[in-house]
């Protein structure tokens, strides 16, 4: 059944995310509401299990959209708008409330299944919507102590420090520390957390 199909692929890529990637999700601090998986051609935000679906499939493939959409409403928009080679689907689920045709006026809900692709699987799409505007995130007082003790650590040999990253994470071989935008993060404890864990991880730390 395409349920099943769905629920195995689930099961299979937060696995993925977890043993190889070593992320998980529902913890990352860096999640804003402006990062939320929509439909490009709707604008409006998915909910339910296809959060965490969407949500998974843009971390372990590194999509830079949060936006996504059908093939035919993709095709809606013109010829030049075409899925790239090889690219395989996403699957999502649907509720809608439909009236019963032998006793009318009772309702149920039927699941419906829909394949969806991210924007970065289209050739030419990312012209069709712009990046959203981030919101800034605001400043606390002991940010300014924080900032000289990090940049104490960084500016006496330490790792380069690269933002606008999609993730979080220090590459050894380029004694490298990757962090998201600041303005990413939903409060400054949670960017300054991610931070000092990266820092941490650059030492040699595990």
């Amino acid at each position: 059944q395409m349920s099943e199909k769905v629920n195995k692929i689930i099961t299979e890529n937060l696995i993925e995310l977890i043993e190889k990637k070593n992320l998980l999700p529902w913890r990352q601090g860096w999640l804003s509401k402006s990062t939320a998986p929509m439909n490009g051609t709707t604008v409006k935000h998915y909910r339910g299990i296809n959060i965490l679906v969407l949500l998974i499939e843009r971390m372990l493939r590194g999509y830079t959209s949060s936006c996504w959409a059908t093939k035919k409403q993709m095709a809606a928009y013109g010829e030049g708008y075409k899925l790239k080679k090889g690219e395989k689907y996403t699957p999502i689920r649907m509720c809608k409330q439909i009236e019963s045709k032998k006793e009318p006026g009772k309702f149920f809900f039927k699941v419906f299944f829909h394949q969806v692709y991210n924007q970065d699987q289209f050739e030419g799409a990312e012209e069709l919507w712009p990046v959203e505007e981030k919101k800034p995130l605001g400043e606390d007082e002991w940010e300014l102590e924080a900032l000289m003790v990090m940049d104490g650590y960084i500016g006496n040999d330490g790792p380069k420090v690269v933002h606008g990253q999609s993730g979080a994470y220090y590459a050894p071989g380029t004694d490298t520390i990757g962090m998201p935008d600041r303005d990413d993060f939903f409060s400054t404890a949670e960017y300054w957390g991610t931070y000092c864990h990266e820092a941490i991880h650059s030492t040699g730390a595990t």
